[in-house]
């Protein structure tokens, strides 16, 4: 198929864009990014753009489930929403031509991740991944990809070494090279139900030495593990929670990321476990569950 993914987006006010952008992504977007003034493909003065992309196919299921809410927020009949919306499909040509122009160096912690294009000097104590994302989704730049790695740092800082790892929606695999990197004895699986995001997060791993490290696939056989990595959007996130949970060993964590604000006390309460931590940046919300080890009390 040449076009594999529409692009679908939206003007709205600056005020509302990180509330649009959060709610384009509980309707399924894969991936989103906010256009003004500032940006390489720039809105007129005053103007902002929230624009998604989402899987060819799926545009009619999208807008349905994303257009009553967007409706209600902005005070105004569905007809009239719908008319504003754009949507654009986008050739893998297309899609890698627009990384090349917007992908820049990006830093979390001491992780320095740069595509293939730019140069960086690696700072004392830094790790440099380099990530050309293709047609998959998980560069670092969203909020939610930041918030995991920054709490896998924290989890390595308290002490906890996993000896089993599931990246679950790995995208580029940025999150379980990290985890790999962080915990060298670990066993890793990135996992994704995308094949261009498997094929481009094993070429990325490869790419970055750690190849024998991590085992990346469509599908995840069952077995213990000790952590879970999770950014993926909230309906999915509990489709797959009783997997997590019946393999969750005891004291083991799970990191939870894509998640609104207004969805953690559900998710809170389906998954059942003590919070470590939470933590948010805008409408994003991060919680870190712990399974008690064996003779503690929940």
């Amino acid at each position: 198929m040449l076009n594999e993914w529409v692009e679908v987006s939206l003007p709205v006010a600056a005020a509302l864009e990180d509330e649009v952008a959060a709610l384009f992504v509980w309707a399924g977007a894969v991936g989103v990014e906010v256009r003004d003034q500032t940006t390489l493909y720039a809105e007129e003065k005053g103007s902002v753009r929230v624009v998604s992309y989402i899987e060819q196919g799926t545009e009619r299921t999208f807008l349905e489930r994303l257009s009553p809410v967007l409706a209600a927020l902005f005070d105004e009949p569905e007809e009239d929403l719908g008319a504003r919306f754009r949507l654009q499909p986008i050739t893998r040509q297309e899609w890698n031509e627009f990384w090349k122009k917007t992908f820049d160096v990006l830093r979390i912690a001491h992780f320095v991740i740069r595509p293939s294009w730019k140069e960086v000097e690696p700072g004392p104590g830094d790790t440099v991944f380099v990530i050309d994302p293709g047609m998959a989704f998980g560069t670092g730049l969203h909020a939610t990809t930041r918030l995991v790695v920054e709490a896998l740092v924290q989890l390595h800082t308290s002490g906890f070494v996993p000896g089993r790892v599931l990246d679950m929606g790995a995208g580029t695999g940025i999150l379980s090279m990290a985890a790999a990197t962080l915990w060298p004895g670990a066993t890793i699986w990135a996992v994704d139900n995308d094949p261009d995001a498997v094929e481009t997060a094993a070429q990325v791993i490869a790419d970055n030495g750690l190849r024998d490290r991590i085992e990346v696939g469509l599908a995840w056989k069952e077995t213990p593990v000790d952590l879970v990595l999770a950014n993926i959007q909230r309906d999915v996130l509990l489709e797959l929670n009783p997997l997590f949970l019946r393999n969750l060993q005891p004291g083991g964590r799970m990191v939870f990321s894509g998640i609104l604000d207004d969805q953690v006390g559900e998710i809170r309460e389906k998954t059942g476990l003590p919070v470590a931590w939470n933590w948010h940046e805008g409408e994003w919300e991060l919680v870190v569950f712990e399974r008690p080890a064996t003779g503690e009390t929940e």
